[in-house]
């Protein structure tokens, strides 16, 4: 005996047997979505956190203030860019679950057919979903894409903001600083160093980086008295 059910007969059961077959390629696909979504959720939080633990492991001094604004400048882009992403991911989600809605109406006698998976996405783009419209079917997602990019904001305010961050410099600035100031009291006291002059002087080869936030004008050469001339 031949067991192959056979192949239906009306347009209508032909009809009928195309959209249950789409409807388990329309499930098929909106559990991969799912996958899909959570696999790169959990990349997103933990590529974030391996950056916070990355910019928080020194403490902030001279340039590394400069360095870490950047970095968390790096860091609320990089949650802007992963809100945006999971904006599509979700759109994409959205539009297959109302496709599958349909086609259940459909099954169950409560509706048309929707005419095939390629004519109602030729109507309704995931892309031309709003924000508003996906993340307030999964107001969850939403809700937890705002927070982390609020939570890299502050972190970033914390700091200063956008502006030019406070000048604090390092330890070579400030013995590059301190020598400049003993050669200045030195040449006003006619070549002998004061009493209160500090013996320091800054090692050999230390000066301010190029790119530091509290870089000066170049000091000039200390002025010669006439005493010293």
């Amino acid at each position: 005996m031949n067991d192959t059910p056979a192949a239906p007969a009306t347009p209508a059961e032909r009809e009928r047997a195309f959209a249950l077959a789409e409807w388990s390629e329309i499930r098929a696909q909106m559990l991969q979505q799912l996958q899909q979504i959570w696999r790169f959720e959990v990349y997103v939080i933990g590529g974030l956190a391996l950056l916070y633990a990355w910019i928080f492991t020194k403490a902030p001094q001279g340039d590394e203030i400069l360095s870490r604004r950047l970095l968390l400048l790096l860091a609320v882009a990089l949650a802007a860019t992963a809100i945006f992403r999971l904006k599509i991911e979700y759109a994409i989600l959205l539009t297959l679950g109302r496709y599958s809605e349909r086609l259940e109406a459909y099954l169950y006698g409560a509706a048309e057919a929707p005419g095939g998976w390629q004519a109602y996405l030729g109507k309704r783009k995931p892309d031309d979903l709003s924000f508003r419209a996906v993340f307030g079917r999964y107001s969850h997602a939403g809700w937890a894409s705002s927070l982390m990019l609020a939570f890299t904001i502050v972190l970033l305010l914390a700091y200063g903001g956008f502006g030019t961050p406070p000048c604090t410099p390092g330890p070579a600035a400030a013995a590059q600083r301190t020598a400049h100031l003993s050669a200045r009291q030195t040449a006003r006291h006619g070549g002998a160093r004061p009493p209160d002059a500090s013996p320091r002087a800054a090692p050999p080869g230390h000066r301010t980086p190029p790119d530091s936030p509290c870089r000066r004008a170049r000091p000039t050469a200390p002025r010669r008295s006439a005493a010293g001339a």
